[in-house]
């Protein structure tokens, strides 16, 4: 019985499903699978799943977080693309936490941060003929840093991967990242998503059932219990110490 995970990604929602979609596409994301309501888009070894599903307060207060080999060849398709869609995109720019990253919203109002990591000595920048990731981090709110760094390593047993002054910090799950922001209100979004049967994260687990009793031997109330679904997982449902929904599943064996 471990706490190991192997992918984490996050529900992007869409306004207009259609258009998202093409968006993303022109973007440099590959359309690995699409149905009515659901798309899994890829770059590389990073995924999202793009939903039909938009509420403006959610969206507003959206935020991805891709890292990239070199953020200024991304930069030069996606602001070709901003201008043929009409959205909002600010050139790149090093930050003090040693990121080189740009400002792109896509057609629903998310708001995405691509970037590099910055060399700690100078170095030649490297040539490439096209973008190329190398992860894709979804981020969210609470009104309590040390709290919800303390459910996502205490109780949950997920490492800290780093903090930045008192408003922000990187959580380690299964060697993947996801950030946590410091924000003077509650995140809008928690409400809707729970309503809609929705999840902000989704942890896939080799042992969900193991998992979910190490996480109720530690005070963690499960949501929805663990079950098997029709698309060949078990999992089971919590919520983090702000309310945010969070779903761990394991992939099953084919019947």
């Amino acid at each position: 019985m471990t706490l190991d995970t192997v992918e984490i990604k996050a529900f992007v929602p869409a306004r207009d499903f259609a258009l998202s979609k093409r968006f993303y596409e022109d973007l440099g994301f590959t359309l690995a699978f699409s149905d009515e309501d659901l798309a899994y888009l890829r770059a590389g070894n990073c995924s999202f799943l793009l939903q039909r599903f938009h509420a403006q307060g959610h969206a507003a207060n959206f935020m991805m977080h891709l890292l990239v080999a070199d953020a200024d060849a991304w930069w030069e398709r996606a602001r070709r693309v901003a201008d043929a869609y009409g959205v909002r995109a600010e050139p790149p720019q090093d930050r003090p936490w040693r990121i080189r990253d740009f400002v792109l919203t896509d057609p629903s109002g998310v708001l995405w941060r691509i970037g590099h990591n910055l060399p700690t000595a100078p170095q030649a920048q490297s040539v490439v003929d096209a973008p190329t990731t190398i992860g894709a981090i979804a981020q969210l709110r609470t009104t309590d840093l040390e709290g919800s760094i303390a459910f996502y390593t205490h109780t949950l047993g997920m490492a800290l991967r780093f903090r930045h002054g008192d408003f922000y910090a990187g959580i380690e799950a299964g060697g993947q990242l996801f950030h946590l922001k410091r924000v003077d209100t509650p995140d809008p979004s928690i409400a809707q998503v729970r309503a809609g049967t929705h999840f902000h994260l989704y942890f896939p687990t080799s042992d969900a059932s193991g998992l979910a009793e190490r996480l109720q031997a530690r005070g963690v109330a499960l949501r929805v219990p663990v079950h098997e679904t029709d698309w060949g997982t078990r999992e089971f449902v919590i919520e983090d110490d702000q309310g945010h929904t969070l779903y761990f599943g394991q992939a099953l064996p084919a019947r």
